[in-house]
């Protein structure tokens, strides 16, 4: 129902631009730091959906 009336594309947009605040934040902080805030931080779970699996990835291949 959602991609019949552009649903889709709105949330997606919406979920994308919550992942890369997110990512531009954690991305900042020393790795072992942003990890630990990132597994214990249910509601960003919950705010970023499927999008959480994708940020501690990415965190996780991150140096500095």
């Amino acid at each position: 129902m959602e991609d019949k009336y552009g649903y889709a594309g709105a949330k997606k947009e919406n979920y994308q631009k919550r992942y890369d605040m997110a990512y531009d934040y954690y991305s900042a902080l020393p790795q072992d730091a942003a990890l630990q805030m990132l597994q214990k931080n249910k509601q960003l779970e919950e705010y970023l959906g499927a999008y959480y699996g994708k940020l501690i990835t990415e965190i996780a291949k991150t140096k500095n």
